[in-house]
């Protein structure tokens, strides 16, 4: 919806007021209904009084509870300040609808709707504000969700500008919309705490944050034409209010700013984190990593935008050192791998140290309680192939982080980087090769945690290890040394290939380990499991761990093991849930069919482990085809017996209805 003087989503504003729609309930399945939009003369924006109009693409996002529609605008009504919805889709008495259509991510078990206030925006008005209503009756009233923030700029050379907020006051992210009253749940599933501008056009520039208090403290980061930042912080509280709209002056902000001219902007607290905002930033940290000049014990550090990099040495990339001991805030931005710099990670290889491969290549958490060291809410992007050059491999891979250690979480992050990766070193056969790759995290000792994260990118990787190595390849983590993994989910493609005789590859689709003082807990796996071993018996693939202990899980990829590098030489060595020793596996599932076995090995304690089918959306499966049997029951009993969650697993939209986390139904963490 726009004014009819330029393309500018008035409506959202406008609908401050009261728009009505009305309805028939109660329609018959098949019936068409047809609901009409219309504004009262007191909806006019307090941006320039025009009356709002439907404008061509213009869409409400409708759902009864069960079934959802996106419907457009007529042709008819482009142009006019009433238009008609016609649906045959939505019989329930109940509708709910969010405008614009493209922010409602859905309806999560006919209470909420959920719906995604940007991080970033363009500064349109279109991506300003977002609109939600429900009813029960013939009356449809939206009401506004958002608050605006409209930033002014005259004469200041400023490109780009990120609002930061401090402590826990998020501005965007994920909200809902409780239906059934037509009230604020109050609760936002996840949230950043910045939003970016781009300020490069003419202005004016407009942003939508959640209402609520921005206190003081917090800080504005500009970005001049030249790339310099200057940082100004905020002295007073705003209040980001529903139906008004704040405003900033840039120049009045730019004036009292700060040069940020070595290091970054902020000074390294909790309250007032290092800001990591492009390239260089990051590259920095890497460098005083890697350079022993600060390995930022108790410092803070937060991402404040989606950040590409290319020819990038990890943050403690080798065992000289100590990597990283800070914390991380993602701030739920992506950062993309273009490239590794191989050249220099096999350099540090040949003069005999430990090569680390990762966003952060060594992360070493103190030895006690606090403080520890916690990476939260980043995503890691790209495809990278380190080519059939082994020597460029490392010891040890993982997205997030190569090697862990010490009192060390990682929360809600994810990754969808694709890495097909070599590790060989033919100058130094005596040395140890690739030893563990994960989707995640290669290796994690006895005292990480990994807690609600994911995993969606495909890993391939190959190491000849000697005889006497082990080769561990895992969907979240690699080599799970004891650590504790929690609410995880993988569905990328993992395979692991062993080039050598030896004990073999060993690949799983959450975790492989050495060692059954590992758990994996309420985590599950769909994605394709192979492992390929030098010979008949140097290859395992099991569905969710290999040794480590684990409860309330499943697992519906395929899993297989080939030995000879042959895809046609298929081993009886997979297993639909895991390789078991000692320890205790608890309530754990594998779809009939997609192994040879259920378990591989003898030791260990089993209760309730068993096969599962496909069932429908009321019940996420059937363990062991049992109609009475439910394996949504059976996963959410993890989260109501065990760590009283307030997640829930919910039946997955897709065709086969798998339990998936709500945190996934929801979206949150598809970046």
């Amino acid at each position: 919806m726009k004014r009819s003087i330029c393309i500018l989503a008035a409506l959202i504003l406008a609908a401050t007021s009261c728009q009505q729609v009305e309805m028939e309930t109660n329609a018959p399945e098949g019936r068409v209904r047809t609901f009409t939009a219309s504004f009262s003369n007191l909806m006019k924006t307090s941006l320039d009084g025009l009356t709002p109009i439907w404008s061509e693409g213009d869409a409400v996002w409708l759902s009864d509870g069960v079934n959802q529609e996106i419907v457009g605008v007529r042709q008819e009504d482009i142009g006019k300040a009433t238009a008609q919805f016609s649906t045959s889709s939505l019989t329930g008495d109940v509708i709910y609808a969010c405008y614009p259509a493209s922010y409602a991510t859905g309806h999560i078990s006919g209470t909420f709707v959920v719906f995604n206030v940007p991080q970033f925006t363009d500064g349109s008005f279109r991506n300003a504000n977002i609109c939600v209503a429900t009813t029960d009756d013939d009356n449809l009233s939206f009401k506004n969700a958002t608050a605006l923030i409209r930033f002014t700029k005259e004469t200041a050379d400023v490109e780009s500008l990120s609002l930061i907020c401090s402590g826990d006051n998020f501005l965007a992210g994920w909200m809902s919309f409780r239906h059934l009253d037509g009230s604020y749940s109050g609760a936002t599933y996840q949230a950043a705490s910045s939003i970016e501008i781009d300020m490069s056009g003419p202005g004016p520039y407009y942003a939508a944050v959640f209402p609520r208090t921005m206190p003081s403290g917090s800080k504005i980061v500009m970005t001049t034409s030249t790339g310099k930042q200057y940082v100004r912080t905020i002295n007073a509280e705003n209040t980001f209010t529903l139906n008004k709209i704040k405003s900033f002056s840039v120049d009045a902000a730019f004036s009292g700013a700060t040069l940020v001219s070595d290091g970054w902007a902020g000074s390294g607290t909790e309250d007032d984190p290092y800001l990591i905002a492009s390239e260089d930033d990051l590259h920095l940290l890497a460098n005083n990593v890697n350079n022993r000049v600060d390995y930022y014990s108790g410092k803070y550090f937060r991402l404040v935008r989606d950040i590409s990099v290319s020819n990038f040495r990890p943050i403690g990339s080798t065992n000289e050192g100590n990597g990283f001991q800070g914390n991380f805030d993602g701030n739920f931005h992506t950062i993309t791998i273009n490239s590794f710099d191989l050249g220099h990670l096999s350099t540090q290889s040949t003069n005999g140290l430990e090569v680390y491969m990762g966003l952060f290549g060594r992360i070493k958490g103190t030895s006690g309680t606090t403080p520890r060291s916690v990476i939260r809410d980043v995503h890691v992007a790209g495809t990278i192939d380190t080519g059939n050059d082994f020597v460029r491999g490392p010891h040890y891979y993982g997205s997030i982080c190569g090697y862990a250690t010490g009192n060390v979480i990682f929360e809600q992050c994810g990754s969808s980087l694709g890495m097909r990766l070599f590790g060989y070193y033919a100058n130094y056969p005596s040395r140890a090769k690739l030893m563990a790759a994960g989707g995640l995290v290669g290796y994690a000792a006895a005292t990480v945690q990994i807690d609600r994260c994911y995993n969606t990118g495909n890993l391939a990787a190959y190491s000849n290890a000697n005889s006497g190595n082990r080769f561990y390849v895992g969907g979240i983590c690699g080599n799970l040394y004891g650590g504790l993994i929690t609410l995880c989910y993988n569905t990328g493609n993992i395979t692991g290939q062993i080039t050598q005789s030896g004990y073999g590859a060993f690949v799983a689709g959450i975790a492989a380990s050495n060692t059954t003082s590992g758990s994996v807990e309420g985590c599950y796996n769909q994605g394709k499991i192979i492992a390929y071993g030098a010979s008949s018996t140097s290859a395992k693939a099991v569905g969710i761990t290999y040794n480590a202990q684990a409860m309330y899980c499943y697992n519906s990829g395929t899993v297989k093991s080939y030995y000879a590098g042959s895809s046609t030489s298929e081993i009886a060595n997979s297993a639909g849930i895991s390789y078991r020793q000692s320890g205790s596996y608890q309530h754990c599932y594998y779809l009939n069919g997609c192994a040879s076995t259920d378990m591989l090995g003898s030791g260990g304690t089993l209760t309730d482990c068993t096969y599962f089918v496909n069932g429908d959306e009321t019940n996420g499966g059937l363990v062991e085809g049992d109609t009475t049997r439910s394996l949504l029951d059976a996963m959410n009993g993890y989260l109501a017996t065990v760590i009283t969650s307030e997640h829930t697993f919910y039946p997955s939209p897709d065709a086969d209805h798998l339990p998936v986390l709500d945190y996934v139904s929801r979206n949150i963490l598809d970046y």
